[in-house]
């Protein structure tokens, strides 16, 4: 009865803000569903003071009958701030009293150390009640109330011995006969006790147990048990011991753990340290590059015995320091990447991708075929990194031409691999794909987009995909198909273009409704139609249609083959179009001065009078002149042939022949006295299309006429310290840069400080040896030198 009308004068506040009676709860603690009561119980202990709802189920439970419900509530009402909500404290302290009361042994626990418990009998009393009902969690809190030693002792035993033992009284009361000395008789009563803690996941306890079992003489195979099943539950201290003895004796993969292990305690760092050094003195490379990433070594000797993680770990050290130096100052670097990537640690592939990363990053480092090799070569072991990076290097255009098709094979086997990690781009792929395959004329639209690349050239398989899923929605009634398919095949894309298929596809949209496709079928039908009946000026717009860029191979072959028709045929338009195809590389043409001066030549004599060549006259009396033997006019016409080529995208790949006429003019102008032709003959032989270039012949001009020439070959020095200029290797470039700064060159003198401050072409950075050089340059009137001196 006193339990039921303290009960009423607790709850009859919340019972009646509800506004209904207790009978219209159900509580499912009532019935013999212990599951739901569980789930009950789990659901509210510990609930939001602030949500009413749940308050109001705990207080209904109770009402009901349910003595659980009733703690809840109360340790609810006790835990409230104590500032603001001082009467729910006392009230709920007063309800888990009178639990305690009627029998409810957890509810003694709550007040008995609730901070509202103020009376030490009474909170002895509550706490004593639960301690002898076999509750350990109180045994414990009694005795950490400041009772002396020895009955503080007599808790900590009986807490851990009692019906439900209190883990951490068995661990505290073990721990601290641990601690006695040797000899002391009570000592042995420290393993049953860490024992029990043990057994009920307290790690440390395992751990210390563990210790303690490493001073018997039988006991280090119960240590190394101990130990590990500790590190597994988490543990650090525990795991930094487990991997001691295996690293010491130079197991790889203990090293590494060990050195990957957060240990707190100085003596057991110590301990740690001198473990792993030992090993890195037995060339275990895992120990040396856990030292490094203590702060205590170097990566790269780490990596010298073959640890990749310790390659790319040395490696990022030295790119993130060389990354304002060139592609000259990262090659440190991406050696250690490559001694990673060589090596057969677990990690290799890791490397490997790094190293293929920064080939396809970096420009002037300038081999994607290799980065794409590696990563290929690790998306086929498994790698699922290298799938992913190479998917993106595809699918992105990274250091290599966009290739959206092989981009979503490497995406598909990365999400293979990590199915958790599956990339955007082909979880829409699929998505868009499944879609068309159904009939939507939507997805199938969306797929094309998906796989389009604006304006750039399109692969045979990516263009066949991208054809196909806009044709497959036109033939679905998507009007924006027909209409992306006919921009397709108008711009080509670097595959054929046909045009029958924009007329019969621009058809298709017409009868849809879309005007401007009733305008292109009939400007592309008359088209074709006049070319048929042998018209020059509708041929020469096919023509136009076939080549503009960017083009296939067969389309300019076509394109080219037409305007020759009508040129030879004395059509003077036709004639000067070949000669704009062929004065630079803007229609994918390689440049050719011979042939734009040929067609040049047909179209006047074609009658093109008001078209202007001024450049006509000019070659050809040049050419005149220099093979006369003039070296002025051979310079002049090898500058002809030069104007176009030196703007190319990719020198190194021309195949133009205007490159063998460049230098067969320019080794004729070449001579003592003519600096300059001699060094642009240089800059041709190192930085020219293969078919020429002689990287020693053109070291050796530099290094004969750069002083006499100062205004030409300082330019092509910092082309060569930017990696512009290539052929020169980094200790001839060295050589170069000390000989012009000896003459003088101020700017060569900059240079060469740069070198020594940022440790480039094989110098160790040293500022004061930039120093001295930036003197010497500031001296000769390089502003900028003077600046770093300052």
């Amino acid at each position: 009865m006193r339990l039921l009308l303290t009960l009423l004068l607790i709850l009859v506040g919340p019972a009646c803000a509800t506004g209904r009676a207790a009978h219209d709860f159900v509580n499912p603690c009532d019935g013999s569903d212990p599951a739901a009561c569980a789930r009950f119980v789990a659901a509210v202990r510990g609930a939001d003071p602030e949500q009413p709802a749940i308050g109001q189920q705990v207080v209904r439970a109770c009402l009901a009958g349910d003595t659980e419900a009733c703690h809840l509530h109360a340790s609810t009402l006790m835990l409230k701030p104590r500032e603001e909500f001082a009467e729910d404290n006392r009230r709920g302290f007063l309800l888990a009293s009178r639990l305690c009361e009627e029998g409810h042994i957890p509810a003694c626990v709550s007040a008995g150390s609730s901070r509202l418990c103020d009376a030490p009998a009474e909170c002895e009393a509550l706490l004593g009640r639960a301690c002898g009902a076999g509750e350990g969690r109180a045994c414990t809190v009694m005795a950490h109330q400041g009772v002396e030693e020895a009955r503080q002792v007599t808790l900590l035993d009986q807490a851990c011995a009692a019906a439900r033992p209190d883990a951490s009284a068995c661990y505290s009361l073990g721990s601290w006969y641990r601690e006695r000395e040797a000899s002391a008789p009570e000592r042995a009563k420290a393993a049953p006790l860490l024992e029990r803690a043990c057994g009920l996941g307290v790690p440390t306890a395992c751990y210390e147990l563990a210790l303690l079992s490493r001073e018997s003489p039988d006991g280090a195979q119960r240590a190394e048990s101990l130990l590990a099943r500790a590190c597994a539950a988490g543990e650090e201290a525990a795991c930094g011991e487990a991997f001691l003895a295996p690293c010491r004796q130079g197991q790889a993969a203990a090293c590494r753990r060990l050195g990957a292990v957060q240990v707190q305690d100085a003596e057991a760092m110590k301990r740690r340290t001198q473990v792993l050094e030992g090993a890195c003195s037995l060339k275990v490379a895992e120990a040396c590059g856990a030292l490094a990433q203590q702060g205590r070594g170097d990566w790269a000797r780490g990596c010298e015995l073959g640890d990749a993680r310790a390659c790319i770990e040395a490696a990022r050290e030295r790119l993130q320091a060389a990354s304002r130096t060139g592609a000259d100052g990262k090659q440190p670097g991406l050696a250690l990447l490559e001694r990673g990537c060589a090596s057969e640690h677990p990690a290799r592939n890791d490397a490997c991708e790094q190293l293929a990363s920064w080939l396809l990053a970096d420009a002037q480092l300038g081999d994607p075929g290799r980065a794409v090799e590696l990563l290929e070569r690790g998306c086929q072991a498994g790698h699922a990194g290298s799938c992913e990076t190479l998917g993106t290097a595809w699918w992105d255009a990274r250091g290599v031409e966009r290739h959206r098709m092989k981009g979503l094979e490497s995406y598909a086997r990365h999400c293979e691999l990590q199915p958790g990690q599956c990339s955007s781009s082909i979880q829409e792929f699929r998505a868009q794909s499944q879609s068309c395959e159904e009939g939507a004329s939507r997805g199938c639209l969306e797929l094309g987009r998906l796989l389009d690349a604006g304006d750039e050239p399109l692969k045979a398989d990516d263009w066949a995909a991208v054809s196909k899923a806009y044709q497959r929605a036109c033939e679905l009634g998507e009007v924006e198909g027909c209409t992306a398919m006919v921009r397709t095949f108008v711009g080509g894309r670097g595959q054929d273009r046909s045009l029958a298929l924009v007329i019969q596809t621009a058809a298709r949209a017409c009868k849809l409704g879309d005007v401007e496709s009733c305008a292109q079928e009939k400007q592309y039908s008359a088209l074709q139609a006049g070319c048929a009946a042998n018209k020059p000026a509708e041929c020469q717009r096919l023509a136009d249609f076939q080549l503009k860029p960017p083009a296939s191979a067969a389309d300019r072959e076509r394109g080219v083959a037409l305007l020759e028709r009508y040129c030879q045929r004395g059509t003077a338009p036709a004639c000067v179009r070949l000669a704009e195809l062929f004065e630079s590389d803007e229609w994918g043409f390689e440049p050719e001065l011979q042939r734009t001066v040929a067609y040049q030549e047909r179209a006047v004599k074609a009658g093109a009078e008001g078209y202007l060549f001024p450049s006509l006259m000019d070659i050809q009396a040049a050419r005149a002149a220099c093979d006369k033997g003039e070296p002025k006019a051979c310079a002049e016409l090898a500058d002809g042939y030069l104007s176009s080529l030196k703007v190319m995208r990719k020198p190194a790949a021309s195949t133009s022949p205007d490159w063998a006429h460049a230098k067969a003019a320019l080794e004729k102008a070449c001579g003592p006295g003519r600096a300059e032709p001699c060094l642009t003959l240089a800059g041709v032989l190192l930085g020219g299309a293969r078919i020429v270039r002689a990287p020693g012949a053109g070291q050796a001009l530099l290094e004969a006429h750069c002083t006499q020439a100062p205004g030409v070959c300082e330019p092509m020095l910092a082309e060569l310290m930017s990696g512009e200029l290539p052929g020169a290797s980094p200790q001839q470039t060295l050589g170069l840069l000390r000989k012009t700064c000896d003459a003088g060159m101020k700017d060569s003198c900059f240079m060469l400080g740069t070198a020594h401050e940022e440790g480039r072409f094989g110098l160790e950075p040293s500022a004061a040896s930039a120093a001295e050089v930036y003197r010497k340059a500031c001296d000769a009137g390089s502003q900028r030198a003077c600046s770093r001196l300052r």
